[in-house]
Protein backbone atom coordinates (compact mmCIF):
# COMPACT_ATOMS: atom_id res chain seq x y z
CA UNK A 1 0.00 0.00 0.00
CA UNK A 2 2.87 2.45 0.78
CA UNK A 3 4.59 1.54 -2.58
CA UNK A 4 0.98 2.27 -4.18
CA UNK A 5 0.66 5.73 -2.60
CA UNK A 6 4.32 6.89 -3.29
CA UNK A 7 3.78 5.62 -6.88
CA UNK A 8 0.76 7.97 -6.84
CA UNK A 9 2.71 11.18 -5.60
CA UNK A 10 5.40 10.45 -8.03
CA UNK A 11 2.25 10.26 -10.93
CA UNK A 12 0.82 13.19 -9.05
CA UNK A 13 3.92 15.73 -9.56
CA UNK A 14 4.91 14.55 -12.97
CA UNK A 15 1.59 15.25 -14.49
CA UNK A 16 1.22 18.59 -12.41
CA UNK A 17 4.60 19.25 -13.91
CA UNK A 18 3.47 18.08 -17.52
CA UNK A 19 0.15 20.77 -16.86
CA UNK A 20 2.67 23.61 -16.71
CA UNK A 21 4.96 22.87 -19.02
CA UNK A 22 1.81 22.67 -21.18
CA UNK A 23 0.88 25.75 -20.18
CA UNK A 24 4.03 27.56 -20.49
CA UNK A 25 3.96 26.46 -24.51
CA UNK A 26 0.61 27.23 -24.85
CA UNK A 27 1.43 31.09 -23.91
CA UNK A 28 4.55 30.95 -25.99
CA UNK A 29 2.53 29.82 -29.43
CA UNK A 30 0.76 33.25 -28.91
CA UNK A 31 4.01 35.02 -30.54
CA UNK A 32 3.99 32.94 -33.28
CA UNK A 33 0.68 34.01 -34.45
CA UNK A 34 0.74 36.32 -37.55
CA UNK A 35 -2.24 39.62 -37.77
CA UNK A 36 -4.96 37.86 -39.84
CA UNK A 37 -4.98 35.15 -36.80
CA UNK A 38 -5.19 37.29 -34.27
CA UNK A 39 -8.08 39.00 -35.77
CA UNK A 40 -9.61 36.21 -36.17
CA UNK A 41 -9.28 35.16 -32.67
CA UNK A 42 -10.87 38.82 -31.54
CA UNK A 43 -13.79 38.66 -34.17
CA UNK A 44 -14.57 35.01 -32.33
CA UNK A 45 -14.15 36.57 -28.88
CA UNK A 46 -16.70 39.67 -29.73
CA UNK A 47 -18.98 37.66 -31.20
CA UNK A 48 -18.80 35.53 -27.48
CA UNK A 49 -19.01 38.82 -25.50
CA UNK A 50 -22.01 39.67 -27.64
CA UNK A 51 -24.26 36.20 -26.97
CA UNK A 52 -25.04 36.88 -23.49
CA UNK A 53 -27.02 34.11 -22.53
CA UNK A 54 -25.40 31.67 -25.05
CA UNK A 55 -22.20 32.66 -23.61
CA UNK A 56 -23.65 30.95 -20.34
CA UNK A 57 -24.39 28.33 -22.45
CA UNK A 58 -21.03 27.43 -23.79
CA UNK A 59 -19.61 27.72 -20.39
CA UNK A 60 -22.10 24.47 -19.90
CA UNK A 61 -20.87 22.80 -23.05
CA UNK A 62 -17.80 23.01 -22.10
CA UNK A 63 -18.42 21.15 -19.12
CA UNK A 64 -19.73 18.68 -21.20
CA UNK A 65 -16.60 18.08 -23.02
CA UNK A 66 -14.76 17.94 -19.86
CA UNK A 67 -16.76 14.64 -18.65
CA UNK A 68 -16.63 13.27 -22.39
CA UNK A 69 -12.71 14.11 -21.63
CA UNK A 70 -12.79 12.35 -18.04
CA UNK A 71 -15.03 9.45 -19.35
CA UNK A 72 -12.12 8.86 -22.10
CA UNK A 73 -9.29 9.24 -18.82
CA UNK A 74 -11.03 6.35 -17.50
CA UNK A 75 -11.36 4.26 -20.46
CA UNK A 76 -7.68 4.81 -21.11
CA UNK A 77 -7.15 3.69 -17.54
CA UNK A 78 -8.34 0.85 -17.65
CA UNK A 79 -6.46 -0.20 -20.95
CA UNK A 80 -3.05 -0.89 -19.44
CA UNK A 81 -1.36 0.85 -22.18
CA UNK A 82 -3.12 4.16 -22.18
CA UNK A 83 -1.53 6.20 -19.90
CA UNK A 84 1.23 7.90 -23.02
CA UNK A 85 -2.39 8.95 -24.37
CA UNK A 86 -3.94 10.52 -20.86
CA UNK A 87 -0.32 12.06 -20.16
CA UNK A 88 -1.07 14.14 -24.03
CA UNK A 89 -4.82 14.92 -22.52
CA UNK A 90 -2.72 16.51 -19.52
CA UNK A 91 -0.65 18.50 -21.77
CA UNK A 92 -3.02 19.67 -24.18
CA UNK A 93 -4.95 20.82 -20.84
CA UNK A 94 -2.16 22.77 -20.06
CA UNK A 95 -1.72 24.44 -23.88
CA UNK A 96 -5.11 25.45 -24.18
CA UNK A 97 -4.54 27.38 -20.93
CA UNK A 98 -1.56 29.22 -21.35
CA UNK A 99 -2.33 29.99 -25.04
CA UNK A 100 -5.60 31.87 -23.90
CA UNK A 101 -3.72 33.30 -20.82
CA UNK A 102 -0.95 34.41 -23.46
CA UNK A 103 -3.21 35.64 -25.91
CA UNK A 104 -5.22 38.01 -23.50
CA UNK A 105 -1.61 39.76 -22.20
CA UNK A 106 -0.23 39.68 -25.21
CA UNK A 107 -3.58 41.58 -26.62
CA UNK A 108 -4.12 43.75 -23.86
CA UNK A 109 -0.97 43.33 -21.37
CA UNK A 110 -2.58 44.49 -18.28
CA UNK A 111 -5.89 44.52 -19.07
CA UNK A 112 -5.41 41.04 -20.52
CA UNK A 113 -3.80 39.74 -18.05
CA UNK A 114 -6.83 41.13 -15.31
CA UNK A 115 -9.16 39.37 -18.07
CA UNK A 116 -7.62 36.40 -18.28
CA UNK A 117 -8.22 36.73 -14.22
CA UNK A 118 -11.66 36.40 -14.56
CA UNK A 119 -12.23 34.28 -17.56
CA UNK A 120 -9.79 31.76 -17.15
CA UNK A 121 -8.74 31.18 -13.53
CA UNK A 122 -12.47 30.97 -12.02
CA UNK A 123 -13.14 27.82 -13.29
CA UNK A 124 -9.73 26.31 -14.16
CA UNK A 125 -8.98 25.98 -10.10
CA UNK A 126 -11.41 23.14 -10.55
CA UNK A 127 -10.94 22.10 -14.04
CA UNK A 128 -6.49 21.90 -13.83
CA UNK A 129 -6.37 20.26 -9.85
CA UNK A 130 -9.54 17.93 -11.34
CA UNK A 131 -7.27 16.45 -14.90
CA UNK A 132 -4.64 16.47 -12.84
CA UNK A 133 -6.04 14.10 -10.47
CA UNK A 134 -8.29 12.21 -13.22
CA UNK A 135 -4.58 11.68 -15.14
CA UNK A 136 -2.86 10.64 -12.21
CA UNK A 137 -5.61 8.24 -10.98
CA UNK A 138 -5.95 6.70 -14.40
CA UNK A 139 -2.11 6.23 -15.15
CA UNK A 140 -1.53 4.88 -11.48
CA UNK A 141 -4.68 2.14 -12.12
CA UNK A 142 -2.96 1.30 -15.52
CA UNK A 143 0.14 0.57 -14.24
CA UNK A 144 -1.26 -2.20 -11.48
CA UNK A 145 -3.12 -3.65 -14.04
CA UNK A 146 0.41 -3.78 -15.68
CA UNK A 147 1.92 -5.46 -12.59
CA UNK A 148 -0.94 -7.69 -12.02
CA UNK A 149 -0.98 -8.89 -15.74
CA UNK A 150 2.96 -9.69 -15.75
CA UNK A 151 2.34 -11.15 -11.63
CA UNK A 152 4.31 -8.82 -10.08
CA UNK A 153 1.38 -7.21 -8.06
CA UNK A 154 0.16 -7.88 -4.84
CA UNK A 155 -2.73 -5.41 -4.25
CA UNK A 156 -6.57 -6.83 -4.50
CA UNK A 157 -7.11 -5.68 -7.81
CA UNK A 158 -11.15 -5.13 -6.29
CA UNK A 159 -10.06 -2.81 -3.98
CA UNK A 160 -8.40 -0.40 -6.34
CA UNK A 161 -11.14 -0.91 -9.34
CA UNK A 162 -13.61 0.75 -6.46
CA UNK A 163 -11.03 3.08 -5.20
CA UNK A 164 -10.49 4.05 -8.94
CA UNK A 165 -14.20 4.08 -9.36
CA UNK A 166 -14.80 6.54 -6.39
CA UNK A 167 -12.13 9.24 -7.58
CA UNK A 168 -13.52 9.40 -10.52
CA UNK A 169 -16.70 10.15 -9.05
CA UNK A 170 -15.19 12.58 -7.51
CA UNK A 171 -13.39 14.32 -10.34
CA UNK A 172 -16.85 14.23 -12.11
CA UNK A 173 -18.26 16.69 -9.23
CA UNK A 174 -15.61 18.80 -9.64
CA UNK A 175 -16.10 19.45 -13.33
CA UNK A 176 -19.63 19.24 -12.85
CA UNK A 177 -19.62 22.40 -10.60
CA UNK A 178 -16.57 23.60 -12.36
CA UNK A 179 -19.08 24.20 -15.17
CA UNK A 180 -21.66 26.18 -13.29
CA UNK A 181 -18.80 28.13 -12.10
CA UNK A 182 -17.51 28.59 -15.55
CA UNK A 183 -21.69 29.56 -16.95
CA UNK A 184 -22.50 31.57 -14.53
CA UNK A 185 -19.31 33.00 -12.41
CA UNK A 186 -16.85 33.17 -15.29
CA UNK A 187 -19.11 34.94 -17.90
CA UNK A 188 -21.05 37.76 -15.81
CA UNK A 189 -17.48 38.46 -14.76
CA UNK A 190 -16.12 37.82 -18.00
CA UNK A 191 -18.93 40.55 -19.96
CA UNK A 192 -18.24 43.05 -17.47
CA UNK A 193 -14.73 43.62 -17.51
CA UNK A 194 -14.70 43.71 -21.12
CA UNK A 195 -17.95 46.54 -20.61
CA UNK A 196 -16.03 48.64 -18.77
CA UNK A 197 -11.82 48.31 -19.61
CA UNK A 198 -11.77 46.94 -22.79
Amino acid sequence: MDGMKKTLSHVLLFTSVLMITGIGFGALLVLILNSDQRNQLLDELNLLYGQGAAAADAGLSVMADEIRTLLLTWLLGLSCIGFPVILALVFAKGLAVGFTVGFFVHQWTWKGLLLAAVSVLPHNLLFVPATILAASVGIRFSLILLSTLFGKGTTKLRNEWLRYNGVMAVVAAMFVLGGFVEAFVTVPLMNWVTSVWL
